[in-house]
């Protein structure tokens, strides 16, 4: 291969192809990809089929069943305004419903190809900072990873958000090119119209492509610009039809405001819309206001809280850090507990894996020790600092921390391999944290997996299956219920009607 065409397929960054024998490296790459893949779609298809079959897959409840709603009006040609949330996942769902003639084991089996993928991604990043074996291990542990999983069965962005947002990531990671930042910033933009909490992660790494150039003490203004132009290329028409529609400036969804109330209110629990009921009924502000002034006003009333009570504040801040880090998966629009005992004894296997429980320490480790030590690290860690600060700011749960994941992944195989090689003193400093961290995260304190969280699912899942006709798991959910909450007001319309059922 001649220098010039050396040089050129260099790109500062993408490694021209290495001679050699064709049957050589080339297969080391292949095959570990290959078996990524192949466990993440085998994986996600059987979780796909068994959930289809069951009682959940009919009776979505809360954000699924909007998001099928506004979908079916979108496919079947609508003009339906969706102002109130980001529009990418709405119109994506769409989409799938077009082309799979409306069926949701479609949509559920496209989610489960984009978690596969994802899959891929988190093999390639690894590979590429931390060497071969650190990416098969990096992509096989998201490709069993029961959240990743599961989440590929509902209708929710989790998947195409975090498919698309590690993918951005791979490109900042894989090439330094300017054609590179500007995909990533592309894609990065795609992810923020799927959920706009993704807009200081979008920072983080315009200042990473100024900050972190290739070359040395060079700052490389061209990069931060192709990587705006291109998240902008994006997020600037649908920017711009939201301030129409919402008569005022809302950076691309207003249930931003309504969202961070829930989580910053005298009443908030920082994991659950229930809790703050009684403060958004005071609140009384109605969704037949304007959008911009929804938002606005929910933004002062959280404004006027953190001023006047800083120090209760502050402390619900340190209590959804500790449910960020904490391995215990709160639920948010189904109950993940009841619907793990509903899947097959194969996948149930999984379900019952500590994932969070180990990974979230490590991943911390990995981000402490190893996080800044490397320019392309450096982008990974960004985004797991960025993302993870927006969910304490609203609130927790497993869906919006879901996307962390690929990147805690591939902090905690850093985190293993630099205490692999580190000192005597080293290794007992690392030790000594993530053995703290490892007690944090599988502790159950502050209320963090109090059953009667999961009460209102259950409540609306038990009323789901009773209109879709499916009896002996609405009785479940019911039993659930009546449990924790046996003066529930739903619940007793329930059971009459059940009765009248049998």
């Amino acid at each position: 291969m001649d220098k010039s065409r050396h040089g050129e397929l260099r790109c500062r960054g993408m490694n021209p192809p290495r001679q050699g024998p064709r049957n050589g490296v080339g297969l080391l790459v292949v095959r570990p990809a290959a078996l990524v893949i192949g466990v993440a779609v085998v994986l996600r298809l059987l979780a796909v089929l068994d959930y289809s079959g069951g009682d959940f897959a009919c009776c979505p409840i809360l954000d699924q069943l909007e998001y099928v709603q506004t979908a079916r009006r979108l496919a079947a040609g609508e003009a339906v305004e969706t102002v109130w949330r980001a529009p990418l996942y709405a119109h994506f769902v769409a989409a799938v419903f077009r082309w799979g003639g409306g069926q949701q084991i479609v949509l559920r089996v496209t989610q489960a190809l984009l978690s596969a993928a994802t899959a891929l991604l988190v093999y390639a990043i690894a590979r590429t900072l931390l060497g071969a074996i650190a990416g098969l291990a990096a992509g096989l542990i998201f490709a069993v990873y029961w959240s990743s999983i599961v989440y590929c069965t509902q209708i929710v962005p989790a998947t195409l958000f975090s498919f698309l947002a590690t993918t951005a990531m791979y490109f900042l990671c894989r090439y330094s090119c300017t054609v590179s930042r500007a995909a990533a910033g592309f894609l990065a933009g795609l992810a923020t119209i799927t959920r706009p909490t993704m807009i200081p992660s979008l920072g983080a790494w315009a200042v990473w492509c100024l900050a972190w150039p290739r070359a040395p003490r060079r700052p490389d203004l061209r990069g931060m610009l192709a990587f705006t132009v291109g998240a902008w290329l994006v997020i600037g028409p649908v920017a711009y039809t939201s301030f129409r529609r919402s008569g005022g400036l809302v950076p691309l969804s207003p249930l931003g405001g309504y969202n961070l109330f829930v989580g910053n209110n005298p009443e908030s629990d920082g994991k659950t819309v229930w809790a703050s009921e009684r403060a958004l009924r005071r609140a009384g502000i109605s969704t037949a206001l304007p959008p911009s002034e929804y938002q606005r006003r929910y933004l002062r009333l959280v404004w006027r809280y953190v001023r006047e009570h800083p120090i209760r504040e502050t402390v619900l801040l340190l209590r959804k850090g500790y449910y960020l880090v904490n391995g215990y998966r709160i639920s948010s629009t189904f109950d993940m507990e009841l619907m793990d005992r509903s899947v097959g004894w194969p996948l149930r296997i999984l379900a019952r894996l500590p994932f969070n429980g180990v990974i979230w320490p490590l991943g911390i480790l990995g981000l402490a020790v190893a996080g800044f030590r490397r320019r392309r690290m450096a982008a990974v860690s960004l985004f797991i600092l960025s993302y993870a600060a927006t969910v304490i700011a609203f609130f927790v749960n497993e869906r919006l921390r879901l996307p962390l994941v690929p990147g805690l992944i591939i902090l905690a195989l850093a985190g293993v391999r630099h205490l692999a090689v580190a000192t005597r003193g080293e290794r007992l400093r690392m030790g000594a944290l993530l053995a703290v961290l490892l007690v944090l995260s599988n502790s159950r304190l502050l209320g963090v997996a109090d059953p009667r969280d999961r009460v209102e699912l259950d409540i609306r899942h038990a009323w789901a299956f009773y209109l879709a006709g499916r009896m002996e798991a609405s009785r479940e959910a019911a039993a659930r219920v009546r449990r924790w909450v046996p003066a529930h007001p739903r619940l007793r319309q329930l059971e009459r009607s059940l009765g009248q059922a049998e």
